[in-house]
């Protein structure tokens, strides 16, 4: 098993104590693995009703998190925050055991971003403080105390200044002037320099990562390609798996005949072929990253694999317990088919 750490452009080995740290974090993450709710107890939730999903977690790994609410855990609002507070807590419980240089931490920052990107939207529309709260999940960089300072700035420039000692602030410093959405993608691009930066070495990470990007990437051609005034080239993120500049060229195409020749691609296994719709589209892409992340955790042998192996199951774990509580709280609610259609299964 090798373990490495960046030093300027090359890779070492790391030292013992760093070689035991990355083991046992390995291992514990194997054994967390081990209690994550089973595909066939998904098929078990669709003939429950809201009080018996929570019962039924409370008796597994949700309990604390339950507990902490009460019998309000049954209402959708706080269940979101019991998914959310208990993906926190066993991810950071995982992960401070890793060396400080671990490759999983950077790949963490994307949670740092998303926590950002959902507090200046918030901002942006005027949400309550309760309800940007909710969307959180504190994970990175950025302290659940840290989040919270944010969310009571008045504005958009408050929350740049509030991020000042972090090492996202010269990113959104320096496009405080753009819009909203150059802003995001702005973000995006300094979190995928950063976590390609320390992949190498880590081909699943690598792989996994260059597969976003082209999944970005797509979904950015998709939402923009019929504005006019608008050009593709400066909002597409480099170092995919497919170049920026055969992206350009599909791109000019008709969608569907886009779609064709894009669906060859893996991770269009989940994506439908005969639609325009953006969101069921997103959602097959998602599902594809989500199962691939998954697979990671088949090696039994403890290694950086296992350790961002656990974090993708656990995510796809929380949202899934989210997908199927949404449904048993819908005023529509959904036949089983379709709730087993939206959730990640594979």
């Amino acid at each position: 098993m090798r373990f490495y750490k960046k030093t300027g452009e090359r890779l070492s080995y790391l030292g013992k104590k760093d070689r035991a740290s990355y083991a046992y974090a390995a291992t514990r993450a194997r054994a967390m693995a081990s209690k994550l709710i089973r595909d066939d107890d998904y098929a078990k939730f669709l003939k429950m009703d809201i009080n018996e999903v929570i019962l039924f977690l409370e008796e597994r790994e949700y309990k604390k998190e339950i507990d902490a609410i009460g019998a309000k855990a049954s209402k959708i609002y706080y269940l979101e925050l019991v998914l959310n507070e208990n993906f926190s807590n066993s991810v950071n419980s995982m992960i401070s055991f890793t060396p400080q240089n671990s490759p999983v931490r950077t790949y963490l920052m994307r949670y740092d971003i998303a926590n950002i990107k959902t507090i200046m939207r918030g901002k942006r529309s005027k949400r309550s403080k309760s309800e940007i709260k909710l969307s959180l999940v504190p994970i990175g960089t950025l302290s659940k105390k840290t989040l919270e300072r944010l969310i009571e700035k008045e504005n958009e420039r408050g929350v740049i200044e509030g991020l000042e000692k972090t090492i996202y602030y010269n990113v959104l410093k320096a496009s405080e002037k753009k819009n909203l959405e150059e802003v995001e993608d702005a973000l995006d691009r300094f979190y995928f320099n950063k976590v390609l930066e320390v992949a190498k070495g880590h081909k699943s990470l690598e792989n996994l990562i260059r597969t976003e990007i082209d999944v970005k990437n797509i979904l950015i051609i998709l939402r923009l390609r019929d504005l006019k005034t608008v050009k593709l080239g400066g909002f597409l993120i480099k170092n995919g798996k497919i170049k920026v500049e055969k992206l350009l060229e599909l791109s000019k195409l008709d969608i569907f005949e886009m779609i064709k020749l894009l669906k060859r691609e893996s991770f269009w296994k989940y994506a439908p072929t005969n639609t325009k719709e953006l969101d069921k589209i997103e959602a097959g892409f998602r599902k594809y990253l989500i199962l691939e992340g998954f697979k990671l955790l088949r090696s039994y042998i403890p290694s950086f694999d296992t350790l961002l192996g656990y974090v993708i199951a656990k995510e796809r774990e929380i949202n899934n317990i989210r997908i199927l509580a949404r449904s048993k709280i819908s005023k529509n609610p959904e036949d089983a088919l379709n709730i087993r259609a939206k959730i990640y299964l594979g």
